[in-house]
């Protein structure tokens, strides 16, 4: 059944009851454009209407997926990206990679140092690398696969590299001759003067002179449960040996021979404790893609989590497990795995952990990667073009009178220069950089995802860009992920492939130039991708980033009429009657059907779109005393 319709001038219908009116209806739009936003200095910004949101700061780093235009913290974060993100105001390629020559077909199993020269171990191949010719030169046959190393350890007065390999461990002195030791050994370290190891049942011995083992404490776990074992501080920040496992971190009792259990206790995972090392002040113990952060203080211990698995985590291709944790001048270096599938059996992801210890994270493989943490973000160091082939090692060094971080992939060395201070790109010019890059912004929601918005500008500064160093913008809509690129620009300096070559502001309009009318948008993210030329010391900068938006709430009337109830009765209704039916409206707490067009639905059931349902928010009245129902009814309707 069809509501009754006004079929006549002169009259409304309100909640399905005819009433006589004097005059026209007033009508109105109630709303207007939401408040504006403006997310940066606002002296930079003087239009009315129009809300800006501005980036020229990630130093927070990656990991935030949406951003709704308010947390300022989340503001200065990625989604995702290759760039460098270390310096306010400047956005510049990444760090060049070096691939050095092929060693040995072999994986690489540890990467290490002695008397200013590097050396590899491809699976039992250890191979020293000379960084004026280029090549990798065997020096020895370890007796079985590497699994750990140690450099610059000094017993009795000599200097010793020590390598790991399960059935024993491997010294030298001079890189050139070898001895094997059968002491099984599979991790390493030297605290107190001593040498330590620790085998795969847990096992503890220690060293005072290289060649000369003395069992120690045994943790109290099952065999293959180390997975770590490193030096750290203590509560009265005294040095002691910790020893990661499947299931926690534990401290060496060195007075009672035995392995305390710490406060960081964690679910069983095959991968816990694979990244563990003292940085700083604190210790730092990987499970999964998680990062716990563990700091023993007076009052007690305290875990954080801080790894690239907060907030938002990582897109797909880039999640993983934490292989190795690696600390250096000014970040700790991180290997992802991403090239390896969780199994349904794994019960542990970090801070990923459903209840029924299923994974929270889709199980899917991706490109492995090398990230970096600062203790205010994570950043990108570089990202591996092999899907199949995971980072197996990573190891810092000063070799060749270089600082310079040195990683294992696909069966290949390379190694890129990275700073023993913070450098500002705008005042170092030796500085390499890779040939390109890539940076993408969180899906900005406005406040709303649920709400259309409006895109009217996107105004990008940049510096450094020439013909051959270049910037592109590109952005995508509500949640996709294909970009379209910006070209339209009043700006010679940006080209037909969209390429800003030419320092200053580029600014686009949305969607073109000619018809600056504005791009509809519930949700915006924008990829930023540089490039340089032939010069590796060359690279673009972006130094900000605005974009002007508008947000339009949904259009909603008001209407205001006077009904007339002059006459005795109306239609079918006497004025008692619609004097009190004016008065259940009014005091309604439902909306009210309202319409005063002469248009209702059709056989097929379409609905007047001059139908409001509306709130009686205004009810003024000239009326009579007594038991007389005449008067003048003014009523004041908004819809809701």
């Amino acid at each position: 059944m069809t509501s009754p319709t006004v079929v006549r001038e002169g009259e409304i219908v309100l909640n399905d009851i005819f009433y006589p009116i004097k005059g026209r209806v007033r009508s109105g739009l109630i709303t207007s454009d939401a408040q504006k936003i403006v997310t940066a200095d606002q002296t930079r910004d003087s239009h009315s209407r129009l809300s800006v949101q501005s980036w020229s700061n990630w130093q927070e780093g990656l990991g935030v997926d949406k951003f709704d235009g308010e947390n300022p913290r989340r503001r200065r974060r990625a989604w995702d990206s290759d760039l460098q993100l270390r310096y306010d105001g400047h956005l510049v390629l990444p760090g060049l990679a070096t691939l050095t020559a092929a060693g040995a077909a072999a994986n690489v199993g540890i990467i290490s140092e002695l008397n200013n020269v590097i050396y590899v171990a491809f699976g039992t191949d250890l191979r020293s690398y000379s960084n004026t010719t280029n090549v990798w030169t065997n020096v020895d046959t370890l007796p079985a696969v590497a699994t750990d190393e140690l450099h610059d350890v000094r017993l009795g007065g000599t200097v010793y590299m020590v390598i790991a390999t399960s059935s024993g461990y491997t010294y030298t002195s001079d890189g050139s001759s070898f001895t094997d030791d059968a002491k099984n050994t599979e991790f390493l370290a030297f605290w107190d003067e001593k040498l330590w190891g620790i085998d795969s049942t847990g096992q503890l011995w220690f060293a005072l002179a290289i060649g000369t083992e003395v069992n120690d404490a045994q943790v109290p776990l099952g065999n293959d449960s180390v997975t770590n074992m490193f030096v750290g501080y203590d509560a009265q920040s005294n040095s002691i040996l910790y020893v990661a496992t499947t299931r926690g971190l534990f401290a060496h009792d060195v007075g009672n021979r035995r392995f305390v259990e710490t406060r960081l206790r964690l679910p069983f995972h095959p991968d816990n404790g694979k990244g563990a090392v003292a940085w700083r002040e604190s210790m730092f113990f990987s499970a999964g893609l998680a990062v716990n952060k563990y700091d023993i203080r007076d009052g007690g211990a305290v875990v954080d989590q801080m790894g690239p698995d907060r907030d938002d985590g990582l897109p797909t291709a880039r999640r993983g497990t934490i292989r190795q944790l690696v600390a250096s001048h000014n970040e700790l270096l991180a290997i992802i795995d991403a090239t390896t599938i969780a199994s349904a059996g794994d019960l542990f992801l970090g801070s990923q952990q459903t209840s029924n210890n299923s994974f929270a994270l889709d199980p899917d493989t991706g490109f492995s990667h090398i990230m970096g943490w600062d203790q205010l973000g994570w950043e990108r160091k570089w990202l591996s073009s092999n899907s199949t082939a995971p980072i197996t090692a990573l190891f810092i060094s000063d070799a060749y009178n270089e600082y310079r971080m040195w990683w294992a992939q696909n069966q290949r060395i390379y190694h890129m220069q990275i700073p023993q201070n913070i450098i500002n790109p705008v005042y170092v010019t030796d500085l390499p950089y890779a040939a390109s890059g890539a940076h993408e912004t969180p899906d900005f929601t406005g406040g709303q995802s649920e709400v259309d918005k409006l895109a009217r500008r996107l105004r990008v500064e940049v510096s450094g860009t020439s013909s051959a160093e270049t910037v592109i913008m590109s952005f995508a809509l509500n949640g996709s992920s294909s970009f379209t690129t910006l070209t339209n620009t009043y700006s010679a300096d940006v080209n037909s492939s969209g390429e800003i070559t030419s320092d200053g502001v580029a600014t686009y309009h949305f969607p073109a130039v000619a018809t600056p009318a504005g791009t509809a948008f519930r949700s915006i993210r924008f990829k930023v991708a540089l490039a340089r030329g032939s010069t590796t010391t060359s690279t673009p900068d972006v130094l900000r980033i605005d974009f002007e938006w508008r947000k339009k709430l949904p259009a909603q009337w008001g209407h205001q009429v006077v009904i007339d109830l002059s006459q005795p009765q109306y239609g079918d209704k006497t004025r008692e009657e619609l004097f009190e039916a004016l008065r259940v409206a009014a005091e309604n707490n439902v909306t009210s059907r309202f319409t005063f067009r002469d248009r209702g639905a059709d056989d097929a059931g379409n609905s007047n779109p001059w139908v409001y349902y509306v709130d009686v928010v205004g009810f003024q009245s000239l009326e009579s005393t007594g038991n007389v129902w005449a008067g003048d009814f003014e009523l004041t309707v908004a819809e809701v």
